[in-house]
């Protein structure tokens, strides 16, 4: 994981967040598309990425002024979505076959990624992190309350 030098607003972000998920909600209660490749709101998850098909996601599905459009932006991001992982729940262990940027807007010390066989929990700073996601790796909310990590995670070529 590497810490890249730019830093986001996350209150602002938390308010854009909260207004998406009232305007379009969830699909399959974890998933919002944030670039698509009509700049249409996805109402269905896309089932199997395929990097050639990723770099098609590039159009954004909200307006361009915003906090989380200037990260998108700035970090030239491509498929960006906001990742919710509910409490007590994983992601399968698997590798892609591009980078991805983190943005954690929820999180604490018991949510984790495991990446390069190592435990590593991305903070809530306003940074966004590069995680190695083309080597096996995986994320888990370890909470027994209720608590929902959210990450808002976009892809790139290369940093």
């Amino acid at each position: 994981m590497e810490k890249i030098d730019k830093k986001y607003d996350l209150e602002k972000i938390k308010v854009e967040l909260n207004n998406i998920i009232n305007d379009v909600g969830w699909l399959n209660k974890t998933h919002i598309y944030l670039q698509t490749p009509d700049g249409l709101p996805y109402k269905e998850q896309l089932l199997r990425s395929n990097p050639e098909n990723n770099k098609r996601y590039i159009t954004l599905t909200i307006k361009d002024d915003t906090e989380i459009a200037r990260y998108i932006l700035e970090n030239s991001l491509y498929r960006t979505r906001v990742l919710k992982l509910p409490t007590g729940k994983c992601y399968s262990w698997h590798s892609d076959k591009e980078l991805r940027v983190h943005l954690a807007v929820t999180t604490n010390d018991k949510c984790f990624i495991v990446e390069n066989e190592k435990l590593v929990n991305v903070p809530s700073d306003g940074s966004p992190y590069l995680i190695n996601t083309i080597n096996k790796h995986t994320a888990m909310n370890c909470n027994r309350e209720d608590f929902d990590r959210i990450h808002i995670v976009g892809t790139i070529d290369t940093y």
